[in-house]
């Protein structure tokens, strides 16, 4: 009978110390590894039809003018690319204005390259952009970042036309205080595995137009504008 005790008494403490290793392994993680990162998904619209009929070569040619186009403007604000899977690139940004003005940057050049080309070959991106916690390993070779932030980045994405820049409500609110460029509420979607549907907006770049706030019934957008004195477009500087 005693024998169990002890032995009862031992499984306790070694589970205690479990706990306490558990919880100082937590704090390594939250400390070392768990940051919040602003996370740009790029993808060209159309290429897999332009590899269609155009061949496989040229599809390479066209990715990489694409690639010596997006991925300098994603350095150039301090962005770091973490993968780039075919047509699409996914890069990683700590502040989130500086993803949204690598965003306008891209968008811009792009646009200055098409007007030098001809139409069939002429390069168009959609963009999306996400924030949130992920936990980051960098001696990691394959999946560095992990976490839901880059999924619903490239969830954004794929609901962006031809040459837009879309972003969730929580970027939209980390940069709706700045000025210069425009965003408008675009609209919601629902994404699997979040519970409430997710809230767009949309950046303005080149002689793209923006839906006016006093248009829109979305409160979000309402109270984020009442910061620029109840202006009706947001304004964020390039």
């Amino acid at each position: 009978m005693a024998e169990n005790k002890t032995k009862t008494r031992d499984r306790s403490s070694n589970l205690e110390d479990i706990l306490q290793e558990r919880e100082h392994l937590d704090q390594i993680l939250d400390k070392e590894f768990r940051k919040e990162m602003t996370i740009l998904f790029t993808d060209i619209c159309g290429f897999t039809e332009y590899t269609d009929t155009r061949g496989g070569i040229n599809g390479r040619a066209l990715l990489l003018k694409h690639n010596r186009i997006v991925l300098p403007q994603i350095e150039k604000h301090e962005g770091r690319v973490i993968e780039v899977i075919g047509d699409a690139v996914m890069a990683s940004f700590s502040i989130p204005l500086a993803a949204v003005k690598a965003s306008t940057a891209i968008q811009k050049a792009l646009s200055e390259y098409n007007l030098r080309t001809k139409a069939s070959n002429r390069i168009h991106v959609r963009i999306g952009i996400n924030i949130g916690e992920v936990l980051v390993d960098e001696a990691a070779v394959y999946q560095r970042l992990a976490g839901d932030v880059a999924n619903v980045a490239s969830r954004i994405q794929t609901e962006a036309g031809p040459d837009q820049i879309l972003i969730s409500k929580s970027v939209f609110e980390k940069v709706c205080g700045s000025e210069d460029v425009l965003c408008g509420f675009h609209g919601t979607i629902r994404v699997k595995g979040k519970v409430q549907p997710l809230e767009l907006y949309r950046v303005a770049c080149g002689g793209e137009d923006i839906v006016p706030a006093n248009n829109l019934k979305s409160l979000p957008y309402q109270t984020a504008a009442k910061k620029q004195d109840k202006q009706p477009l947001t304004k964020i500087p390039i």
